[in-house]
């Protein structure tokens, strides 16, 4: 091989050695020899779209169609899910029916804050009921709702206001001491009782001590010579629960399921409760508090459940109030009819019902107050279908969608009609 010193008198950048085959071989640290292959040196051939409007235009279309499509389905499946909203707000009170609900509560904690109840006992309670009509069954799965209009829940610092170590069950350290709630839950982390003494919040956070807590019951309301043994189911269901036959009417307690209500991976993931908490007596519990605004302890949320499973912040109630809705007017996920008692097998039969609401201003019952923020509560009765529930908003877009689209294709082809046209008179022209 060639000698591949470089001699004086050559410059790094143009000296060339050769080999015995006399191929040119480059100096070391001197840049290699680019390939001349067509695609090092980009020499590829390729394929350059000439974009035109008329080339545009069935792209357009056919994407208008097909979201146009898309909206007129979902619309139809849409519309044949069956669904009632019965607001409830200012539900008028059985004792007093010149007065709401929420105007008798409030009289009774202002009352009590000035000391003028010597006990609970004395404190007035309330009752309501409303009434509605199903004009037709509602068949199938039916599913209860509660709304709640002008609350945001998606507000950050509402949102944030929460432990998630707690949430998980990690409430004690390795000495089995119990853990600082975070700072995030602010206020709502620690509360002093009557003797002086600090107790952790359990769950603590502003979106916890918010909980909804309205306790509601529907009823149904059959025919007045009805067959009595065809909803014996019914009061083999409710024989402590409230059916009954009035000399007026027959009312039956329908029967609603408790879970299946939360997420399973919410359940699974977010929420979980420590060991102590099977047992409601376990010393460890003294440092702790039920949040502020609970009426009911951590053991007490599902009291028809025997065990643990729907109780503590594994309730579904809870978890379900956790997930943070994205507007202020939101529903949430209450109730399932239970479809294993006659005459509910086939859903909702058609026919008079009732909500019956019982607010207690201390008890643990439910007490939801909603006028602080000028909200409005409803419940909503409805069944799915495979777009799930009674929802336009995703039908509006894809019409919307799909119309914008035909539109811009029918913009474009008159541009190329008009821009074909104006060639044509120019090439006339010359």
């Amino acid at each position: 091989m060639a000698d591949t010193d470089t001699p004086s008198n050559c410059s790094n950048t143009d000296y060339t050695f050769y080999d015995e085959n006399n191929k040119s071989i480059w100096n070391r640290g001197i840049s290699r020899k680019i390939g001349e292959s067509t695609f090092v040196q980009q020499t590829l051939p390729t394929y350059r779209l000439s974009w035109s409007p008329i080339k545009i235009c069935p792209f357009f279309l056919i994407l208008g169609v097909f979201f146009a499509g898309m909206g007129v389905g979902i619309k139809i499946y849409a519309d044949s899910i069956e669904e009632i909203t019965i607001p409830y707000t200012d539900c008028i009170s059985f004792e007093k029916p010149t007065s709401t609900c929420a105007e008798v509560l409030n009289s009774s904690r202002a009352n009590l804050k000035k000391g003028l109840y010597v006990d609970a006992n004395d404190i007035e309670n309330c009752s309501c009921r409303v009434e509605f009509q199903l004009l037709e069954p509602m068949n199938g799965t039916v599913y209860m709702h509660y709304a709640l209009k002008n609350f945001y829940q998606n507000h950050l610092r509402y949102y944030s206001s929460r432990d998630e170590n707690q949430l998980k069950g990690n409430l004690f350290d390795d000495d089995g001491d119990p853990k600082k709630p975070s700072d995030a839950c602010g206020d709502f982390k620690e509360v002093t009782d009557s003797a002086g003494e600090k107790k952790i919040i359990y769950p603590c956070g502003l979106m916890a001590n918010s909980m909804f807590t309205d306790v509601i019951d529907l009823y149904f309301h059959p025919p007045s010579t009805p067959n009595i043994s065809s909803y014996q189911d019914a009061f083999s269901y409710d024989e402590n629960e409230g059916s009954r036959v009035t000399p007026m009417r027959m009312e039956l307690l329908v029967p609603l399921n408790r879970t299946g209500i939360a997420w399973e991976s919410d359940k699974s993931d977010k929420y979980d409760f420590p060991a102590q908490f099977h047992n409601e007596k376990h010393p460890v519990w003294i440092n702790f508090s039920k949040p502020l605004g609970w009426k009911k302890t951590l053991w007490q949320l599902d009291p028809h459940t025997n065990n643990f499973s729907n109780n503590g912040v594994r309730n579904e109630d809870f978890i379900v109030w956790m997930r943070a809705a994205a507007f202020p007017q939101s529903r949430k996920l209450y109730r399932i009819i239970n479809s294993n008692f006659r005459p509910f097998e086939n859903g909702l039969p058609a026919g008079d019902y009732s909500l019956l609401i019982q607010y207690r201003a201390v008890d643990l019952v439910s007490d939801y107050d909603v006028s602080s923020f000028d909200g409005e509560k409803s419940i909503i009765l409805t069944t799915t279908s495979i777009v799930a529930g009674k929802n336009m908003f995703l039908a509006v877009v894809y019409m919307s969608t799909g119309a914008l689209c035909c539109f811009l294709a029918i913009i474009l082809f008159v541009v190329h009609k008009f821009a074909l046209k104006s060639r044509t008179l120019a090439l006339k022209d010359d």
